[in-house]
């Protein structure tokens, strides 16, 4: 018997019962319409059961049906009871047969398997007399089982005289339970068939914005920790600010982070503010003003961009009294690029008019200490609004504050370190963070040293991660710093090609396994390093990833492996290169990102705008310049760990921007 064919024989066998169950709502009475005489409690239960599976067949099979990549109208008649087209079915076409292989996948076998002992079992449930069948027809039990659907459907007698069932109670039980059995099979390879999220989530899948937007990202990520870190107060208390890692796309050039600062208040009680940070992916108007001052602009002194070298066409002096043209240039190459060279006094400005040319509106001040702005907004509990434009911090004095409430200010966080150690973390919680954790290194200038479970805290929402932006006395200290001189680091030798790779690969083993690193060395791994070690972390984590090969799931293996190996042909092994970013997610980040689709139908993809209505908080918009100078080196400090505490729900993440002391 074909296969296909015993599919159109539940959808046969299906409508004829569920007829019978719609003229009469109660199963009980439905079935006591075909024989009155024998209507016992076990009997009763059967058909209850009966009606049951049947009706679960229905929706096993229509959701197949729906999910079959084939037109509407085909669909239709799979389905429909009344214009049910056995011939579709006995005889499918070749895209019919295309289809199933391709929603069911592997499981498609298994699956026409199962549904064809549902069929036969429904067979035996009608009796043969129910219908004048020949001996040859008898014989068969799937091609009887289809005459008699047939003759059933296509017969002027009533429902109640076509249809005969079987009364011997372990015949009842025996078919009763073969079609629970099976339904439960077929509903279970129907859910679990991976082909729906393979067509949703295409393995071969690519970040819609990566390369310049985010590589554009990165350097603002470190203007900003640079602007912030110089905007401190003189407090005694030093600060500690904590910079939000999970990217929030409200457009494509548009993306937005939390940001939480904690400040000293007039009662000297140390709270936490909290902040929205938008950061704009676009040119700034520099391009246009050609880094002039507004307004000052001489004719005889203009100055504009020529393949990134600033000219002047300004009357040329003697040569006796002038630099030659190569000095000139030389010294232009040597200015920042977000700066103008020195122009002559007859268009110098005040810095007060400098300062309002590059304010964004009329309504924005220049922030001097950023932490009387947040604890001005704190009062009214409260956020305030920020705006970093062209590396300057502005406040606008326009924003309704009253809108903004706090969100994470009155959390309380623990560090990675602490919930591996209790165990706390559920499957889901650590798949998202690590698409959290290697989705960051896309945009966010870690350093080797900042990415450690050390660093990582968690907060009450595991969608919100954090970077600390300065360290108080009392965090712990992360064992695996090295304290080598730069000097002498240049001359050891490394076994890994890239740090910030090398340690987003133990952290994401060590949140996979749900133990620090530390736990799992043995002393093969640790050589002249010690515990606890960079070095000693890497050679552990290289152990254990070589015997969990068939104990991960496909992608967060397939992503470890790929942090530690780092084999980006053609390009240089650094992370602000813009191939090795596209490299790093095609490799890293979406494997993870499948892994948590496919396992919890959790979306989480990196650079596609998020069309989920935002929440109100505080914002701090960040300009993109036309000429970003390449971000300097971040340090290697030690993250801030802030202490347990049991009585508060876990469930976000935070970690180190740098560690800045003030």
């Amino acid at each position: 018997m074909v296969h296909l064919e015993a599919l159109g024989l539940g959808l046969g066998l299906a409508p004829l019962i569920a007829e019978l169950l719609k003229a009469n709502p109660e199963p009980v009475n439905a079935f006591k319409a075909l024989d009155t005489k024998h209507m016992t409690e076990s009997r009763q239960e059967f058909y209850r059961d009966l009606g049951y599976e049947v009706a679960m067949l229905k929706m096993t099979l229509t959701f197949l049906v729906r999910e079959l990549p084939i037109t509407e109208k085909e669909k239709s008649k799979l389905v429909d009871e009344k214009n049910l087209d056995a011939m579709v079915w006995k005889q499918p076409s070749d895209e019919l047969r295309s289809a199933l292989e391709e929603r069911l996948s592997s499981c498609s076998d298994s699956f026409i398997q199962s549904m064809e002992r549902i069929l036969q079992l429904f067979g035996k449930i009608v009796e043969d007399k129910s219908v004048p069948l020949s001996a040859n027809q008898i014989r068969v039990c799937t091609e009887t089982s289809y005459k008699k659907i047939e003759e059933l459907l296509e017969g002027e007698l009533s429902l109640a005289k076509k249809l005969r069932i079987g009364w011997t109670k372990e015949k009842r039980d025996k078919i009763l339970q073969g079609l629970q059995k099976h339904n439960e099979r077929l509903a279970r390879m129907l859910k679990r068939s991976s082909s729906m999220a393979t067509r949703l989530f295409p393995l071969e899948r690519k970040p819609t914005v990566l390369c310049v937007p985010d590589l554009g990202l990165r350097r603002l990520m470190s203007g900003l920790r640079k602007s912030i870190c110089s905007a401190w107060c003189k407090c005694v208390r030093k600060h500690e600010a904590q910079l939000g890692l999970q990217k929030t796309w409200k457009k494509e050039d548009h993306v937005r982070l939390d940001l939480l600062l904690n400040v000293s208040q007039e009662t000297g009680k140390v709270q936490w503010g909290e902040s929205k940070i938008n950061i704009y992916l676009k040119e700034s108007a520099l391009e246009t003003r050609d880094h002039v001052p507004c307004g000052r602009r001489d004719s005889a002194t203009q100055h504009r961009r020529r393949s990134g070298i600033l000219t002047s066409t300004a009357p040329v002096e003697s040569p006796e009294n002038s630099p030659n043209r190569e000095s000139i240039e030389t010294s232009f190459r040597s200015l920042p690029r977000h700066r103008s060279p020195t122009l002559p006094s007859s268009v110098e400005q005040t810095s007060e008019e400098r300062r309002k040319c590059r304010r964004p509106s009329e309504s924005h001040r220049e922030v001097d200490h950023i932490c009387e702005t947040v604890r001005a907004a704190q009062k009214v509990r409260r956020a305030s609004q920020i705006t970093f434009h062209e590396n300057t911090l502005w406040h606008d004095a326009t924003t309704a504050e009253k809108d903004i409430p706090p969100q994470f200010a009155h959390r309380h966080g623990t560090s990675l370190h602490q919930v591996l150690k209790s165990r706390n973390l559920k499957m889901k919680d650590r798949k998202i963070l690590q698409v959290l954790l290697a989705q960051s290194v896309l945009f966010f200038p870690w350093s080797a040293q900042d990415l450690n479970k050390f660093s990582i805290s968690l907060h009450h929402d595991f969608k919100k991660p954090f970077a600390t932006l300065a360290s108080d006395h009392d965090h712990e200290e992360d064992p695996s710093l090295d304290t080598l001189g730069e000097e002498d680091r240049q001359l050891v030798w490394k076994p890994y090609d890239n740090e910030i790779l090398a340690a987003l690969a133990t952290t994401l083993l060590e949140i996979e396994l749900e133990a620090p690193i530390e736990e799992l060395q043995i002393e093969d791994d640790l050589g002249d390093c010690g515990p606890g070690t960079f070095d000693s972390n890497f050679w552990t984590t290289t152990r254990i990833m070589k015997n969990k090969e068939d104990d991960m799931l496909q992608g967060c293996y397939g992503a470890i492996d790929a942090c530690l190996r780092c084999d980006f042909e053609g390009h240089a092994r650094t992370l602000d290169d813009p191939g090795v970013l596209q490299q790093v997610y095609e490799r890293i980040v979406a494997p993870l990102e499948r892994d948590l689709f496919t396992g919890f139908g959790i979306e989480m993809p990196f650079g596609a705008p998020d069309t989920a209505k935002e929440s109100l908080g505080t914002t701090v918009t960040i300009s993109l310049p036309s000429a970003v100078a390449t971000p300097a080196a971040t340090s290697r400090t030690r993250g801030s760990v802030t202490k347990f505490d049991a009585a508060h729900e876990l469930s976000g993440v935070s970690a180190p921007l740098a560690a800045v002391a003030v």
